[in-house]
């Protein structure tokens, strides 16, 4: 797999529009994980914001999945067992990530 990204901050503007490009150069599908790191100050009231129809979220290497926006299982270490909403960064004790994971397969003819 290989892909490029470019982001565009527009000025008077509050949000990075993302231009992808991804190749596929084998003959069968693969997944990807697409992820961009910005530096941003983060209080209490911040949120991640996944499209509506996200229904779970994975870590690095899809080797853990949890329910999406509430949770009720341990991941990446933090308890979530009693039904906690991940889109709140408050919600996580420590470093984490999480990916948005949805059945719709998207696919780019480049």
């Amino acid at each position: 797999m290989r892909w490029a990204v470019g982001y565009t901050l527009r000025p008077g503007k509050a949000y990075l529009e993302a231009q992808v490009r991804i190749l596929n150069r084998t003959p069968v599908g693969n997944t990807m994980l697409l992820f961009a790191n910005l530096a941003i100050s983060t209080n209490d009231s911040y949120q991640i914001i996944f499209p509506p129809n996200t229904q779970f979220g994975v870590f690095h290497a899809k080797r853990e999945f949890t329910d999406w926006p509430i949770s009720h299982q341990i991941y990446a270490g933090d308890d979530f067992t009693k039904g906690r909403r991940h889109r709140w960064y408050k919600n996580h004790v420590g470093a984490s990530s999480v990916f948005a994971w949805n059945y719709q397969t998207i696919l780019c003819r480049v």
